[in-house]
C-alpha cells in the first residue's frame, strides 16, 4: 500500500543529506514523516509519533552517556532547544524519526529552500541544520520518547549483524501511516 519514489542527490558527496531532503520537496505537499534510511525500528514508534499533536516532533531516547556519532539533543520540558553531533551536553539523542505537519511542514520547506540557496553545493550540511533553524526561528520542535521500544542505527557491518540476529525485536503489528514516509541518509 505504500508508494515509494526515489530521489537522487547528485551533490551528496559535496552537500550531504540536506540536499537529499530538499530534492524530495515536491513530495512535502502534505504532512509527512521523515525517517533516516539506515534505521530499523519497532512499528509502535510510528504509532507514538503519529499520535503527536505538535507540528514538528522528533522521536528521542534518553541514556546515561552519548557517543560521538549520536545526534545529540538539548531538551527542556519536552521541547528540543538544540540538535547536533557536537553539542557539549545532551539530555537525549534523536532516533531519526520525525513528523512535520501543518505550519511546521510549511516552515521546514521554507528553511530548506533558504539553506540550500545559501549553501550552494560546497557546504556539507545535514538536514538537521533545517531542524535547528526552525528552533532558532522560534518554532516549537517537540521531543517524544521512544521508551523501551527498540530501534537501531545501521552504520556498520556489526550493526547490520546485530539487527539480523535480533530481527524479532523490531517486529510488531503493521502500522498504517497517513501521509508519506521519506527516507533520508540511505546511500544504497
Amino acid at each position: 500500500k505504500l508508494s515509494v519514489k526515489l530521489r537522487y542527490n547528485p551533490f551528496y558527496a559535496l552537500a550531504d543529506n540536506l540536499v537529499s531532503l530538499w530534492t524530495a520537496r515536491a513530495e512535502m505537499d502534505r504532512d509527512f514523516l521523515l525517517l533516516n534510511g539506515d534505521n530499523v525500528f519497532h512499528p509502535q514508534i510510528l504509532q507514538h509519533l503519529l499520535a503527536a499533536q505538535e507540528c514538528c516532533c522528533l522521536m528521542i531516547r534518553r541514556k546515561a552517556c552519548y557517543d560521538q556519532d549520536d545526534m545529540k539533543l538539548h531538551v527542556e520540558d519536552g521541547q528540543i532547544r538544540a540538535i547536533g553531533k557536537t553539542l557539549p551536553a545532551a539530555q537525549a539523542e534523536s532516533v531519526g524519526i520525525m513528523r512535520f505537519a501543518g505550519e511546521g511542514r510549511r516552515c521546514l520547506m521554507g528553511v530548506l529552500e533558504d539553506l540550500v540557496s545559501r549553501a550552494g553545493t560546497t557546504s556539507k550540511l545535514r538536514y538537521v541544520a533545517g531542524v535547528q533553524r526552525l528552533i532558532d526561528l522560534g518554532h516549537l520542535v517537540a521531543g517524544r520518547e521512544v521508551g523501551d521500544l527498540p530501534w537501531a542505527d545501521v552504520d556498520t557491518p556489526e550493526d547490520l549483524r546485530f539487527v539480523r540476529r535480533h530481527l524479532q525485536l523490531f517486529q510488531g503489528d503493521e502500522v498504517e501511516a497517513p501521509g508519506r514516509l521519506l527516507a533520508a541518509g540511505a546511500r544504497a
